[in-house]
């Protein structure tokens, strides 16, 4: 099976949230063509905590290495 890594950056809004429109729809693309393995790594609401949300998303990632 193989297995995606959607690494996904957001000014001000955050990843899984109401307003995140992208996520679901590309998981539900990647879907559609047979991948379900989809792991999120995300570095959402930059404009608002830069810092917070780089280290956020190097601790997704040094989780999966």
């Amino acid at each position: 099976s193989k297995k995606v890594y959607l690494v996904i950056t957001s000014g001000g809004k955050r990843v899984g949230s109401k307003d995140d429109y992208l996520t679901p729809w590309l998981k539900h693309v990647l879907n559609f063509f047979g991948i379900k393995n989809i792991q999120t790594i995300s570095a959402d609401q930059m404009s608002i905590d830069y810092e917070g949300s780089i280290k956020k998303a190097e601790e997704q990632i040094n989780k999966i290495t």
